[in-house]
């Protein structure tokens, strides 16, 4: 019973109270309403006053004799309206009103950012009363339900939960659901689950959303959060939940130690005998524990639910790995926490800066508070993120929901995306055996991409280089190489979620490894990896550079010749990891310096092939201008370095179709061959060859790759490859001068060889059967040459990206074969990818890419498709010309093209403006001399010969293909085809034999200018029907130059 002076002073500390939370309610939620950039706390108030006003209100309604500890509710209600008192004069002076001036809104809005700290201890002032409150109703409650039925006291429900970020938890709904299938008790022992995951993960505020859930459901009565972060915060975590818990049952007992408190928690959960979670947080060390389990009770109403980074805690329950965000929940968390409009840009920009952050829950809570605190867009966020990388990932706001216990230490501090990881680090440190190398291991690494570090790296930089890597004593032992101790390291690595772990199940050779999986691979997280990097000084960052270069240089060496040991996943994870290095250089290696360079140049040098190899030409020119520059610096250009970068240069500009600048550099460094090595003259020879090949100077290609070989052979063997390599491209050059046999003779006995060597997959191999198939279809033999094709293209896909140059060209030279075997549908379907694979990786005016949409239009052409093939004749011709000029035999096969296009269409006069520009643009042929050889160089005999420029342009095509083409091939018919149109304009007779006509150049016996040349047209045959097919008696003729361009050893062409 309470006396009436008690009761009086409860009622008039509930009605002051209540007067006051009231009026500060009101206003704090008409100031978040308005407001996008209200600090946090006062969200959080709003939440949390109205239901402490219901639990005040539940006070006043009790009768006095129910009141179960008057002396103990006053000082409660009396401290309620202290604080509240405190809180409203703090928000008088910072929040704005209505009829504020806009000096004194923007002074209070000054002073709101000073005073967050207070409002703060105002808002753990009143928790603590609400909890008591909500104890001391709980007990009446309690009291009442037993007077009432007369039966034994039973203990109300007891959640010893944090308050930490109530009413703003975002998505997640599929773990949360993981979380509570797994945790619904059934069966003898508890149920026990564990989150699993990386630091920053979310883990604990997943654990605090399941609690809030199940404390709404009502299911546990019993939910006890504990700290396990340490021994000694486990201990205070247990002091403080039996501590409470005693004073919600009316026990007065005090506790000897920690044996008592977990002791006291665990029966008083045991005997209750009704539904009950545990949940032991941030347990990330579990060495330091001995029997985690035995302080949890043990009956079959229970569930225990762990959060740790520890990946050894899996084998406590069951796991649940915890991946980052989806892009949908990381969006809506950045937004809702930067408190940003929603609008059309800001939901695009979220979505990159999620990205970019690796859909890290912590990273991007951080960020968003960033962008709060700083005013700035998500866009604008993208920007400071780039440039101040460290400071966006270290900053923790004035008002901040993560903190850890740090060393044991009672108070808990405020931990950042890195703070964290800087834990699992010092952790894994303690637990290694050398720190030295553990660390420059995991520095080393965070150099490469983030994604398949592969233990191969690493043993074949120790197998291959001089250089005593820090790391090397980590994973050796007695010189050798030793696969468990390495993966010992990774694996402890691993445990703290540092880095994510994968060791193959099968054993070299089997399924997992020809995927291109690493024996033992690992990924980080893309932050880790940046937050590794930014945690060593500047100065040290270009030295983990230079040693990541060195690591890439050893491992692409070890793939063999021609990286054959690799399979084409492994190819990519290693082109993944020379990216990564390569952008590290740009970022962190300002200009080396002589010894620096002296360890980075042959790296740089391997990495450039590399580049060329794949096909990424733009990166292998940027690569070779790097290693020029240094050269020039450091050595001098009358250096053999620098000559050799020079000619590295060449071969760039040659694979990247710019001709003209690679004659200029070998034609600056012939006078200086007598300097060089045997070898490096070879090279320059071959290089020149190449040169005039492209420009369809192949008599003078003959002779110098004639002179290559005759050179070659005085130090290298017939089947040595480089040998090989040069009499493929001599076979090239025949076959384009129409020796057709010779070629076809040279592919066989270089494919011969490769096979004697056991090298049939050799890229080389491959190339030479794209070239022998090329050889075939040019002789009009479409169905052998599909039969190779079709063989040589699957070997070329296990080895090379489908977006390969030389894959691409392969592809190419098939869809041309395919639509002369009449396969409209299959070709244009492979033109169309092709086209845009060219063009997006080599550029509109890549020679290739040409000569892609040429064979397209051609197509297009062939199947009654007018306009959309004068498009692409036009697109070819202005890249044509620009590239190669008229006197290029492409460019003017483009121009014959488009003009028998135009003359089909009646539109005689724009083909006879065209031809005669063409005409006039070559230098090398003299248009005079054909005038004089086909009798119109008078005034008169022109007028009586209209067209005559179409007539010179296809007379010309006519000699060409009958000289280079089979009879039945369908570019010699068309061209005939062509020629007697404009005979039957000029009224000269058109039908199964036109008249003959003096034609210049070479005829098919090789004689000279005069030979009368007689132009045939098959009548039967129209110009979209397929070709003839193959017989035997196709091998005996001769064959084209068409839309197939030879290939070097870098890149195939047809």
């Amino acid at each position: 019973m309470v006396d009436p002076v008690t009761a009086l002073a409860i009622a008039g500390n509930v009605s002051q109270f209540l007067e006051t939370a009231y009026k500060v309610s009101s206003r704090i939620k008409l100031y978040c309403g308005k407001s996008n950039s209200a600090p946090a706390v006062f969200h959080d108030l709003a939440v949390q006053i109205p239901m402490l006003c219901y639990l005040v209100e539940d006070c006043r309604s009790l009768q006095t004799e129910n009141v179960a500890d008057p002396d103990n509710l006053i000082p409660v209600l009396d401290g309620c309206r202290r604080v509240i008192e405190s809180l409203d004069r703090l928000v008088s002076s910072v929040l704005p009103d209505a009829d504020d001036a806009l000096g004194t809104k923007v002074l209070k809005g000054v002073k709101s950012v000073n005073i967050q700290n207070k409002v703060i201890e105002c808002k753990t002032e009143l928790e603590s009363y609400k909890t008591t409150l909500a104890l001391h109703l709980n007990i009446v409650t309690a009291r009442q339900t037993s007077a009432s039925s007369g039966t034994q006291t039973l203990l109300p429900s007891f959640h010893h939960v944090p308050a930490t970020g109530r009413s703003r938890f975002v998505g997640r709904g599929d773990i949360l659901q993981s979380i509570s299938q797994s945790l619904r008790p059934g069966g003898r022992d508890p149920r026990i689950a564990v989150l699993l995951g990386m630091g920053g993960q979310g883990k604990t505020s997943l654990a605090l959303e399941y609690c809030r859930r199940e404390i709404a459901s009502r299911y546990f009565r019993f939910i006890i959060w504990i700290d396990s972060s340490s021994p000694a915060a486990l201990e205070r975590s247990f002091a403080q939940a039996a501590e409470n818990l005693a004073a919600m049952s009316g026990d007065k007992r005090t506790f000897a130690n920690s044996k008592a408190h977990i002791g006291f928690i665990k029966t008083t959960i045991e005997t209750a005998e009704s539904p009950w979670l545990f949940i032991l947080d941030n347990f990330d060390n579990p060495g330091s524990f001995k029997k985690i389990l035995d302080v949890t009770p043990h009956s079959a109403f229970g569930a225990v639910l762990f959060t740790s980074r520890h990946n050894s805690c899996a084998l406590l329950g069951t796991p649940i790995a915890i991946p980052g965000m989806t892009q949908g929940d990381g969006t809506e968390l950045l937004l809702q926490r930067a408190g940003v409009e929603r609008t059309i840009s800001n939901l695009e920009q979220a979505r990159k800066v999620v990205d970019m952050l690796g859909n890290l829950p912590l990273a991007i809570d951080q960020s968003a508070a960033y962008i709060r605190s700083r005013k700035i867009s998500p866009a604008e966020f993208i920007g400071h993120y780039q440039k101040r990388r460290e400071k966006v990932l270290k900053h923790i706001p004035n008002v901040w929901d993560y903190h850890r216990s740090v060393d044991g230490e009672e108070d808990e501090t405020p931990v950042s995306v890195f703070g964290t990881w800087e834990l699992s680090l010092q952790q894994a440190l303690d637990q290694s055996q050398d720190e030295e190398a553990t660390m420059d291991f995991l520095t080393t690494i965070a150099f490469f991409n983030n994604l398949d570090i592969r233990m191969e790296m690493f043993k074949a930089a120790f197998e291959r280089t001089k250089t005593a890597f820090d790391w090397t004593s980590l994973f050796v032992i007695d010189d050798e190489w030793d696969e468990f101790e390495y993966q010992d390291v990774v694996t402890a690595l691993a445990d703290l979620s540092l880095l994510q772990y994968r060791a193959s199940q099968g054993l070299s050779g089997e399924d997992d490894h020809e995927e291109g999986l690493g024996l033992h691979s690992f990924s980080l997280h893309p932050l880790v990896r940046d937050w590794i990097q930014l945690r060593i000084p500047a100065a040290e960052r270009q030295v983990y550079v230079s040693r990541a270069l060195e690591i890439l240089r050893r491992y692409i060496e070890s793939a063999g010749n021609d990286y054959q040991k690799w399979t084409l996943k492994e190819r990519r994870a290693a082109m993944s990891h020379v990216d990564a290095c390569v952008e590290a250089r740009s970022k962190f290696v300002r200009r080396w310096s002589s010894k620096e360079y002296d360890d980075a140049r042959d790296a740089l040098a391997i990495i450039y092939r590399f580049y060329a190899d794949d096909g990424r030409y733009a990166e292998a020119e940027a690569i070779c201008r790097h290693i020029l520059e240094h050269d020039k610096r450091l050595r001098g250009e009358s250096s053999q370095e620098f000559i050799d970068s020079e000619i590295r240069l060449a071969d760039v500009y040659l694979l990247r179709g710019s001709y003209h600048e690679a004659e200029n550099i070998i034609t600056r460094l012939r006078p200086n061959m007598d300097q060089c090595s045997a070898q490096m003259n070879i090279s320059l020879l071959k290089k020149v060859a190449k040169i005039y090949f492209k420009q369809g100077r192949y008599d003078e290609a003959v002779s110098q790759y004639q002179d290559v070989l005759t050179r070659q052979q005085d130090f290298l063997a017939q089947e040595h490859l480089e040998v090989m390599d040069t009499r493929h491209l001599l076979a090239q050059v025949y076959r384009n001068q129409g020796r057709h046999v010779e070629a076809i003779d040279l592919f066989i006995s270089i494919l011969d060889a490769y096979h004697t060597a056991g090298l049939d997959d050799h890229l080389g191999a491959l190339q030479c059967t794209v070239d022998l198939a090329g050889a075939y279809r040019a002789l009009a033999q479409y169905s052998r040459a599909a039969e190779y094709y079709d063989r040589v293209i699957a070997g070329i896909s296990l080895r090379l990206s489908a977006d390969h140059p030389m894959a691409l060209s392969a592809r190419l030279v098939r869809a041309i074969n395919l639509r002369e075997l009449g396969r409209i549908d299959e070709a244009e379907d492979a033109f169309r990818d092709i086209v845009e694979r060219f063009g997006r990786i080599l550029g509109p005016f890549h020679p290739d890419t040409l000569r892609a949409i040429m064979n397209f239009a051609i197509l297009c052409d062939r199947s009654g498709r007018p306009e959309r093939a004068e498009g692409l004749y036009r697109a070819a011709l202005a890249g044509r010309e620009k590239a190669m000029g008229f006197d290029n035999q492409y460019t003017m096969r483009t121009v014959e093209r488009l003009a028998s296009l135009l003359w089909s269409l009646d539109r005689c006069d724009e083909a006879e403006t065209l031809a005669l520009r063409a005409l006039r643009g070559c230098r090398k042929a003299s248009l005079e001399d054909d005038l004089r050889a086909m009798d119109i160089s008078g005034e008169g005999e022109r007028e009586r010969r209209p067209y005559w420029p179409v007539e010179v342009l296809f007379t010309r095509a006519v000699e060409r293909d009958r000289k280079l083409l089979g009879e039945t091939h369908t570019d010699r018919v068309e061209a005939e085809r062509s020629l007697a149109a404009v005979y039957a304009r000029q009224d000269r007779g058109v039908g199964a034999a036109a008249p003959e006509l003096d034609a210049g150049g070479v005829g098919d016996d090789g004689s000279g200018v005069g030979k009368s040349v007689l132009v045939v047209v098959a009548e039967r045959r129209k110009l979209s029907d397929p070709p003839p097919p193959y017989s035997p008696a196709e091998g005996s003729k001769t064959a084209p130059v068409e839309e197939t361009v030879p290939c070097t050893n870098d890149q195939v062409r047809g």
